[in-house]
C-alpha cells in the first residue's frame, strides 16, 4: 500500500516570514530587587513585597495586625463551654461568660 502525498507542502526553514505572522516581541524583564515602571508593586532587597497606598510604598508590617491573645483565649473558652455542655451548667455558664468576654476583648482591641 502507498502513501497518498498531500497537496500541501511545507514551507522552508531559511525563508523570511509572512506579513500575517508578525515575530512577537519579549517585553523586558527587571532583575529581581528592582522596580518595574509598569507594575504596582515593588521588591526591595528584603525581599518583602510592598503596595501602593495613595502615593506611598507601605510594608506588610503597617497593613497586618499585631499579634494578639484573644484569638487562643477564644479557642479555651469554646473547649469549655463544650466540656460544660457534657460536665454540667456550672462549667456551661463558666464557658459562656469567658466566651463573651474573649469576642469583647477581641472584638473591641485596638491596632
Amino acid at each position: 500500500m502507498q502513501a497518498e502525498e498531500s497537496d500541501v507542502t511545507a514551507a522552508p526553514l531559511n525563508s523570511t516570514p509572512s506579513p500575517d505572522s508578525a515575530p512577537v516581541e519579549k517585553e523586558p524583564v527587571a532583575a529581581e530587587g528592582t522596580t518595574t515602571t509598569e507594575g504596582a508593586t515593588k521588591r526591595g532587597t528584603t525581599g518583602k513585597k510592598r503596595t501602593r497606598a495613595r502615593g506611598r510604598l507601605v510594608n506588610a508590617e503597617e497593613v497586618m495586625p499585631r499579634p494578639s491573645i484573644w484569638p487562643l483565649g477564644m479557642a479555651f473558652s469554646i473547649a469549655f463551654v463544650l466540656f460544660g455542655v457534657i460536665a454540667g451548667p456550672i462549667f456551661l455558664g463558666i464557658g459562656v461568660v469567658l466566651l463573651l468576654v474573649c469576642c469583647l476583648g477581641w472584638i473591641l482591641e485596638r491596632r
